[in-house]
């Protein structure tokens, strides 16, 4: 981000502003989530994304979470007959329930 930011400001005509909303572990979903929820409120002009060889892989994958991933919460997507995009989880009736029941937290912190 330094690295960036540095560039910019030697070669660019304007002044440019480099944020980062990485976050390590992230799937792109995880990272598709934070650009709508934080990113579009910070106005970009420009949005990066960087994937990795490693977990980017399996992270944007249900199917891959049993190669790479010790985190079977995160969300997934998977596209619709008319091409949009429907989110799920690894685990979708323990997130629900997560979400939702304050005994089934009480429980599971309790194991």
């Amino acid at each position: 981000m330094r690295q960036l930011q540095a560039l910019l400001d030697r070669q660019a005509l304007d002044k440019w502003e480099v944020i980062s909303l990485a976050a390590s572990g992230f799937g792109t979903l995880e990272e598709m989530i934070m650009l709508e929820e934080i990113g579009y409120a910070l106005d970009p002009d420009i949005v990066i994304l960087q994937i990795l060889p490693g977990n980017d892989v399996c992270n944007n994958a249900k199917s891959g979470l049993n190669i790479c991933d010790d985190y079977p919460y995160r969300p997934y997507a998977f596209e619709r007959w008319d091409g949009s995009l429907r989110r799920t989880s690894g685990q979708p009736i323990r997130n629900v329930l997560r979400r939702h029941s304050a005994l089934f937290n009480a429980l599971e912190k309790s194991f």
